[in-house]
């Protein structure tokens, strides 16, 4: 009956699941697109970490990024909403879909208790799109310097913020407001689940 309520009233179904161990409750429109919020944040971590890059420095200012990305006015409402408990932090994470010129984009927002730690931002171009992405995202390089297989990271030193742009199938842009926060975000975690283990 709840759930028959809460489509009725904002068109969302609502579905819990076990994902890497923790319950995640997804609200969904249409059919469920799962994910895990978690595994895509560890990955992230990852690659900021063990990966090279060709780094840039530069100011970083999250709304020019993204009206640079998409008009973030014209997304429609968020298809997934998933949200779950990490210790004694909740994250949730939204997933949005739409299309820009002939390619589809997904969007995704990660918060912890209320603040954006990661922001994705995927193109499905196969790459095709990525020198263009990165120029329009970072105007000081020039075409010629920009090569299809390389990542690139862009700090802003005064913020702590940083940007990815990469190619992982397709193109993608991963923006974290602020590194330092994100990466005891991921820390936190990994050392909750080291624990839970060692208790068992």
């Amino acid at each position: 009956m709840i759930d028959y309520l809460r489509r009725v009233f904002t068109g969302y179904r609502r579905v819990n699941k076990v994902v890497d161990g923790q319950t995640v409750t997804f609200d969904y429109v249409g059919q469920l697109v799962g994910f895990s919020p978690l595994t895509m944040l560890r990955g992230l971590k990852v690659k900021v970490t063990t990966e090279r890059f060709s780094e840039v420095s530069d100011v970083l200012q999250l709304t020019e990024v993204l009206s640079r990305l998409m008009s973030a006015s014209s997304l429609p409402p968020a298809k997934v909403k998933a949200t779950m408990k990490l210790g004694k932090n909740q994250i949730k994470a939204f997933r949005y879909v739409t299309k820009l010129e002939q390619y589809s984009i997904s969007y995704y927002e990660f918060y912890c208790d209320e603040k954006v730690v990661a922001i994705l931002y995927r193109k499905y171009d196969y790459g095709r799109s990525f020198a263009s992405t990165v120029l329009a995202l970072v105007p000081k390089l020039s075409e010629a310097t920009i090569q299809t297989d390389k990542s690139y990271l862009i700090r802003d030193k005064d913020s702590g913020a940083q940007m990815l742009i990469d190619v992982f199938g397709h193109t993608q842009v991963w923006l974290m407001p602020d590194l330092n926060g994100f990466m005891e975000l991921i820390q936190g975690w990994e050392g909750h689940q080291s624990n839970a283990k060692e208790a068992l």
